[in-house]
């Protein structure tokens, strides 16, 4: 993000964006041994490694899910700063991978996951994003502190569930936040269309 943020400010960033798309290629492919004979990229699945050593090859993968090192949401936002398009296997898969695997049910859920789960998604728009929003949204609204109290527009982390969940009130919030800002964000482009 700050490379892609730095080059969209005039900023030369010589070949970084480059070679963070070939290291980015390079962790999928290795996640996804079978990348290559994956299938209909609208309908097939995969993930990004948690930890990928370029060299050996050697990959770590959590098991499917927010509550692991599943991180096919962080992998996919990578993948939209870098360039990725729709139609893209190495952005539509991670995507299905979300919707199969990384649907929150309920707050409280893993809200590390939300910004980089509602960023993919957005990009990567229709059914996938459709359903996403249609379910998240709501339990995002319903679960901010109302009231006049000094927690009023604040989200609870008891019960969220990722690494240093436990940081509290202030990273539980940021998180939703941050997630919040991808639908006022479609919310003032489409206003803005409407125009």
């Amino acid at each position: 993000m700050a490379l892609t943020s730095a080059r969209d400010a005039g900023l030369a960033v010589g070949n970084g964006l480059n070679g963070a798309r070939r290291w980015l290629a390079g962790a999928w492919q290795a996640a996804n041994p079978g990348w290559r004979t994956l299938g209909d990229p609208a309908t097939a699945t995969s993930q990004f490694t948690s930890t990928w050593d370029a060299v050996s090859g050697a990959v770590e993968l959590g098991t499917p899910g927010c509550d692991s090192h599943d991180l096919a949401a962080v992998g996919g936002m990578c993948a939209v700063f870098l360039g990725g398009h729709a139609g893209d296997p190495m952005l539509e898969s991670p995507a299905n991978h979300l919707i199969t695997y990384q649907l929150p049910t309920a707050y409280p859920c893993n809200t590390y996951a939300l910004p980089y789960d509602a960023c993919t998604l957005f990009q990567v728009g229709g059914r996938r994003w459709a359903t996403w929003n249609g379910t998240v949204r709501d339990q995002l609204v319903t679960a901010q502190r109302q009231g006049a109290g000094c927690f009023a527009g604040s989200w609870d982390w008891q019960g969220t569930r990722f690494h240093g969940h436990d940081v509290g009130r202030v990273l539980s919030t940021a998180d939703c936040c941050l997630c919040r800002e991808v639908y006022d964000r479609d919310r003032r482009q489409l206003a803005a269309d409407a125009r």
